[in-house]
């Protein structure tokens, strides 16, 4: 199962402080910017609910994080995500 880079928030967030994050900047850096966000996804779990919204960033340049790796988007669709990331992959790519 494969994870994309991900901003966990115990309160809810919108685009504007998303962007202004000290998490969002240190992973994508100050001049990068969202260009897609989704409606709230909802995913109901054994143990927790997960509220979800899914953020597509424009990059200046290839996102190096340790122990990630960057993909095509045909590559994109043959990897394996949480069913919410897996709907999301397939209705937008």
């Amino acid at each position: 199962l494969n994870e994309p880079v991900l901003i966990i928030s115990l309160k809810p967030t919108t685009p504007k402080t998303m962007l202004a994050s000290s998490d969002f900047k240190s992973i994508f850096g100050q001049n990068n910017k969202l260009s897609k966000f989704s409606d709230l996804v909802k995913q109901k779990l054994t143990h927790q609910h997960l509220f979800i919204y899914i953020y597509e960033v424009e990059l200046d340049s290839p996102l190096k994080v340790k122990g990630y790796m960057t993909v095509s988007k045909k590559e994109l669709k043959q990897l394996a995500f949480p069913r919410s990331l897996q709907q999301y992959v397939e209705n937008n790519f």
